[in-house]
This record gives structure tokens, sequence and C-alpha cells, in this order.
């Protein structure tokens, strides 16, 4: 199921013996733009400790009653390795939570934070180009390579020739917890308008400046299939987005 971020966020989150609190985030992978946390605004119980809870252990939000479960107690959260505002999140405190959940680690964490070889991650290229997006030395180590959802909309899309518009949100698919889509406010079309595009079809992100850029003309990004934030994106409209842009459904 195909969910946008800003619906998601403000969601109650259960544990299987009370509430934790409400959705602030998401934190996601930035070479596989897939979620890695959520994160939980819990300081009415846990202060200024931050809870984040990887999607291991995340049920499938539901819509009707605002809410998305976790398949872990409260004392479990408290207890875990504590995480706080003032602190970045490490690699080695990445490894403590892993390892103090049992979650599965989606990639090696290396001893040094600093990006080697040995911790180079595989990267969807796009069938038309040559390279896989660009990242400097700086932005690869940002954050243990996380990002917050919250922060990339108002990101600059720009085509080859010319910008597009900003990030409006991010559609999330809650069965594999990946971003699947970036929703893209269109700027100076006929009328306002969105339009999706898939994480992987950029083919450079400078976070630092907050911009996304595509190997595709910008009459044909304005001219794409429309979005519309009221209706659920059906396995039609994904085949139709694909066709347009030329590249292969993304489904399962």
């Amino acid at each position: 199921m195909l969910r946008r971020t800003d619906e998601l966020i403000g969601y109650a989150v259960h544990a299987t013996d009370g509430e934790l609190g409400n959705a602030m985030d998401f934190y996601f992978d930035t070479l596989r733009w897939t979620v890695r946390y959520l994160l939980v605004d819990s300081a009415t119980w846990l202060g200024d400790r931050q809870v984040l809870i990887a999607p291991p252990s995340l049920g499938q939000p539901d819509v009707h009653t605002g809410r998305i479960p976790v398949n872990l107690s409260r004392q479990q959260i408290a207890n875990s390795p504590p995480v706080t505002e003032d602190q970045p999140l490490t690699r080695q405190r990445e490894q403590e939570l892993a390892t103090y959940y049992g979650w599965p680690l989606d990639r090696p964490i290396p001893e040094s934070d600093a990006p080697g070889p040995a911790d180079q991650e595989p990267v969807i290229i796009p069938p038309d180009l040559d390279s896989p997006p660009t990242y400097t030395l700086e932005e690869r180590m940002v954050e243990s390579w996380l990002r917050s959802a919250k922060r990339i909309t108002e990101f600059l899309v720009l085509a080859a020739d010319g910008e597009v518009g900003p990030v409006d949100d991010l559609l999330i698919d809650t069965d594999g917890w990946i971003i699947k889509y970036l929703i893209v406010q269109v700027t100076d079309a006929d009328r306002p308008r969105k339009v999706l595009l898939a994480p992987e079809w950029a083919t450079q992100v400078t976070w630092t400046q907050g911009v996304i850029e595509f190997a595709l003309w910008r009459e044909q990004m304005i001219q794409a299939p429309e979005y519309d934030d009221a209706t659920s994106v059906s396995r039609d409209f994904e085949t139709t987005l694909s066709d347009y842009y030329g590249r292969p459904y993304r489904g399962e």
C-alpha cells in the first residue's frame, strides 16, 4: 500500500501493551531510498530520548484508526540503547539497536564512519544512465546515510533543461517500507498539478543544496500523468507512468 508521509506523520504508534506516542518522521537510507526508522515522539514518558523503530518491528498502518502497530513492548523500548536529540545516530549505535531488538542489518556497518571501499553500497542504475547518483564525501557521511523524510520536502527538482518544481511529499510502500515515488509540485504549468518520479531515476542528489536532478526533459516531466492526493495509486497508474517515462515497472 502506498501512503504519503504527511498522512502517516501524526499517526498514533502502539506497542503491544500501550501507546508509545505519535509518528514524527521517517529516516531513510539515501542510497537505497528505503525507510530505516520511524521516529516516534515519546517525550511524555521518555523525556529527551528518541524512539526509533525499524521496519521489521512495524505493522501495517491502519487508516481507519490512524495507528501504526509495533511488535515491541513499552518496557523493551524503555530498556533499549538510548538515542537522544543532541547525539548523532552513529553506525555503532545502529549496531547496538539492531543487536538489542534482533533487527537484521541491511548492510555491513564498518568500524569507521568514514566511507571506504568496504562501505560502498549497490545503487540501482536507471537503464539509460552510465553512472549512479553521485554524492560528495561530506554528503555520504551525514547522519550515517540517513535523511529525514520531512526535510526533503521543498527540495528542488531539476530536469536536464531547467527547474520542474519542489518535492511536495513522498509516497512510501508500507509493504516493504521503501520510498517509491517523489511527489513533485509542478511549477509554470497551465494549472497547479503534481506528478510522480521514482527516486532511483535521479542522476544526482545534492543534499547540502537541496537539489535532485533527473536526466529527463522538463516538458516531459511537466506533462507526465497527473497525481491526485485524494486518489490511491493503482497498479494501472504505475504501469502508465512507467510506460510514459520508458522505465520498467517497479512492482512486485
